[in-house]
């Protein structure tokens, strides 16, 4: 059985923390999809800034779609293989993640390509970044990458050995959140690196991880 769970950092005590489960039924649900070509799509769903929406992922690209005006505006073509994680940054990079086991960053005014990040020697299945521009890439060879975002390119600062990771998500208190195919959520220094501690109380697979603005951290 699947849970969501809320977890409160304050309460973390030697790797623990005291979960709160979440239950019942949303107050409504949407549904979205469509096809493209009459290829599938749908592997990757996630609104950037000026609620540009970014959709795609099975067709090894990306579409880009304006909301207000429900037009679509260009398109992310380069991976050789799925796109699995796409994340926006502040000053609108686009990055997307993929089976070819690398990084590709994209201007998010015209979705030209402006780079390509390599190292992992696996897919690339999650991005996020920092508020300062630092990217974090988790990928299925069991490592966390860590980009600095500087003029020009970005530059590999470190690497995290994270078994299994699935999804990663970071919070305001300098940490780095993962979920993990061992059914726990490994915590991390953005600082130096360190592993702080372990959310334990899953009992199946955690596929995703979301920090809330006060600080709760959301698995599911």
């Amino acid at each position: 059985k699947k849970q969501a769970w809320q977890w409160q950092w304050a309460g973390y005590t030697h790797g623990r923390a005291t979960p709160r489960t979440l239950t019942g039924r949303p107050p409504r649900m949407m549904h979205f999809g469509y096809r493209r070509d009459d290829e599938p799509t749908g592997m990757v769903l996630r609104v950037g800034l000026d609620d540009t929406l970014y959709s795609g992922g099975q067709g090894k690209k990306i579409d880009v779609w304006c909301t207000d005006t429900n037009t679509h505006l260009y398109t992310l073509e380069g991976h050789t293989d799925w796109v699995y994680a796409l994340a926006v940054a502040r000053d609108g990079t686009v990055y997307t993640g993929s089976g070819d086991k690398t990084v590709r960053v994209w201007s998010a005014e015209d979705g030209s390509h402006l780079d390509t990040l390599e190292g992992h020697t696996r897919g690339v299945m999650t991005l996020a970044v920092g508020a300062d521009g630092t990217l974090y890439s988790g990928s299925s060879d069991d490592t966390i990458r860590v980009w600095a975002n500087r003029q020009g390119g970005s530059r590999h600062l470190r690497t995290l050995e994270v078994a299994s990771v699935a999804f990663l998500a970071l919070g305001k208190d300098a940490k780095v959140y993962t979920g993990c195919w061992d059914r726990f959520i490994h915590v991390w220094s953005t600082v130096d690196g360190s592993h702080v501690g372990t959310l334990l109380g899953h009992a199946h697979d955690v596929n995703a991880v979301a920090v809330g603005t006060d600080g709760t951290v959301y698995s599911g």
